[in-house]
């Protein structure tokens, strides 16, 4: 039979001179973020940065082209970013633009006509800080990135009518030429395309596949070898079935338009997919 042996004297007291623990404070759960406002003054400038280098509204009436607005939003553009203190160095994207620009400055010097060589670094720094940069910054969030396509996808509407209009010639700048124009209009396509299957309401759908024939339309008006030649390279890559693409071809061999997936196209524009 075992005897339990008591606890000595010292031991009992050394326990008991002890202090106690210190309650802990309460932890409060971490506060959720803020929710991004849809429309800030930053990605408003944004949107107006698209306005103007596309749908030109300076050359549609000449004098407010004596206000600079391209000059107003690159530098609404830049005080976006300074005020929110939001510069994208993580992004990959912008990352190398930094470092092209960089070189750009590096080879200035180097360079047989150092004016010619000046003038361009000067003007790609404006359209760094105050277009792209911005872009990658502000356009933060899904609703922004769709917001934005949808307001890329109007602005070609005027312009595609212009076009049908007036034998395929743009409304001023570089969319004079045809060439130009038409790789424009052939630019904006997919993602007037992607939208009429992401709608939900038909009425949305219907006015989608109605810009896409519009502008179809107006890239023909153009009669442009290179506005041809770059869509019928790149519709046959629609013939072969993929996660999120369009298929034209059907299993049993006819020619029919299969919606892709509205996922599918939702992945397909997601601003990582396309910026990245």
């Amino acid at each position: 039979m075992t005897v339990p042996v008591s606890a000595s004297p010292g031991a009992a007291l050394r326990a008991s001179s002890r202090p106690a623990p210190t309650p802990q404070p309460l932890r409060h759960p971490p506060r959720p973020a803020p929710a991004v406002k849809l429309y800030d003054w930053p990605f408003l400038f944004v949107l107006g940065y698209l306005l103007v280098e596309f749908g030109r509204p300076h050359n549609w009436f000449p004098p407010l082209g004596l206000m600079r607005p391209g000059m107003f939003v690159l530098v609404g553009g830049m005080l976006g970013l300074m005020a929110r203190g939001t510069l994208p160095l993580k992004a990959t994207l912008a990352k190398h633009l930094l470092a092209f620009w960089c070189l750009m400055l590096v080879l200035v010097p180097f360079c047989t006509n150092n004016r010619v060589a000046f003038n361009g670094t000067r003007d790609f720094g404006f359209f760094l800080f105050g277009a792209l940069l911005p872009m990658i910054a502000h356009i933060n969030t899904y609703e922004r990135f769709v917001k934005a396509i949808k307001w890329w996808v109007y602005i070609h509407v005027p312009l595609g009518l212009y076009s049908i209009t007036h034998r395929g010639m743009g409304v001023g700048s570089f969319l004079t030429d045809e060439n130009d124009f038409a790789l424009a209009l052939n630019v904006i396509l997919p993602y007037a395309f992607a939208m009429a299957f992401m709608e939900k309401k038909a009425r949305a759908r219907i006015m989608f596949f109605g810009v896409v024939l519009m502008l179809v339309a107006a890239s023909t008006a153009t009669l442009s070898r290179g506005g041809f030649i770059g869509p019928s390279h790149c519709a046959p890559g629609t013939l072969f079935p993929a996660p999120g693409r369009v298929r034209l071809l059907h299993p049993d061999g006819h020619l029919v338009a299969v919606a892709a997936p509205r996922a599918g196209a939702a992945d397909l524009l997601h601003p990582s997919v396309v910026l990245e």
